[in-house]
């Protein structure tokens, strides 16, 4: 998100993360319900496709939350993920 940032987790109360996520899934993540445009995103220089993605509620709704964090992660860093599977 600024600088090496790609994702950051809200505290426990909340649960939510902001995380860049790749534009082309953006859309698709926000309309299964999954999260939100961040207020920011396209503004002051920080990308168009940065995200809040609700606090999981349950064990099924963590799974999709670290697939979220693990696309965030590849798009972020290719060359890392890419060694690392």
């Amino acid at each position: 998100m600024i600088e090496r940032e790609f994702a950051h987790l809200h505290p426990d109360y909340d649960g939510s993360l902001h995380m860049t996520l790749p534009p082309g899934i953006v859309d698709q993540v926000i309309d299964n319900g999954w999260a939100e445009r961040h207020p920011l995103a396209g503004k002051f220089g920080l990308p168009d496709h940065i995200v809040m993605v609700y606090g999981p509620r349950d064990e099924a709704e963590l799974e999709v939350v670290v697939a979220l964090v693990r696309a965030s992660h590849a798009h972020a860093c290719p060359a890392v993920t890419a060694t690392d599977n």
